[in-house]
């Protein structure tokens, strides 16, 4: 897949690296609340039309420019080039973008954990198994100058007691990772909630979780990478970008 640039330069440049970092350096100065404003999307709206890949099965990738869609079932996660991400590599060895409805969306759901150390992967899957998840799509991102990979997953649950369910996981799982420092650009906020968990392995490699919820949506990000703990902070900041995409939560879609 070809892939355009909000600036120049490898991963992006300059200028989506100032977007995405002062998306996350907003939350962090206002406490948690989506003070960011939508303009590093539309300004990468104009330079890079979305190539949408809709699967998991079939590849329907445009040849040429295409207007970028309304986030809505089967499009909720942003394209990789509208924010100067490549790509990433393929979830569960299928593709960079999966999405499953019916029976396999828990499923999907469930390999956002991978990664995770064995007793937090556990709990992780065990409390998703609680939720009455009725799609799942997944997407993965690299930064390949900072070696960074996210993997978004995004879960619709059923709109009946979809609140509860949501609050009652987090709630959980926040216990589950209480083992695991929180970001410090996310520190007594509620969305994202992002938690560093230990490198994996003997990689070294700096890690980060994060949770997140919009009305009948739950979100879970993981980020990887070998450059240095800032890169994180993109991860923090394609999430609170994410989190403007998807506009009010009112209304079901």
């Amino acid at each position: 897949m070809s892939t355009a640039r909000t600036g120049g330069g490898p991963g992006g440049g300059p200028r989506r690296r100032a977007g995405v970092l002062a998306a996350a350096a907003v939350l962090g100065a206002t406490g948690g609340a989506l003070a960011c404003t939508a303009h590093l999307v539309a300004d990468a709206d104009r330079a890079a039309p979305a190539r949408i890949w809709h699967g998991p099965d079939e590849d329907h990738r445009a040849d040429g420019p295409v207007p970028r869609p309304v986030p809505g079932p089967g499009n909720w996660l942003i394209q990789p080039e509208l924010v100067g991400f490549d790509p990433g590599p393929d979830i569960a060895g299928r593709h960079h973008t999966l999405r499953a409805s019916g029976g396999a969306a828990p499923d999907l759901m469930a390999e956002s954990a991978a990664g995770l150390p064995a007793g937090e992967r556990r709990a992780y899957r065990r409390l998703l198994g609680r939720l009455d998840i009725r799609e799942t799509e997944a997407r993965s991102y690299t930064l390949p100058g900072d070696n960074l990979t996210i993997t978004l997953h995004l879960a619709r649950l059923e709109r009946d007691g979809a609140d509860r369910q949501i609050a009652a996981f987090r709630s959980a799982l926040a216990g589950a990772f209480s083992d695991f420092p929180e970001h410090p650009y996310t520190v007594g906020t509620e969305d994202p909630d992002c938690r560093q968990p230990p490198a994996a392995g003997k990689s070294g490699l700096p890690s980060l979780v994060c949770t997140a919820h919009h009305g009948d949506l739950l979100l879970f990000l993981r980020a990887d990478g070998t450059g240095p703990s800032t890169a994180l902070v993109e991860a923090v900041g394609l999430l609170v970008i994410q989190l403007e995409r998807l506009g009010p939560p009112d209304g079901d879609a």
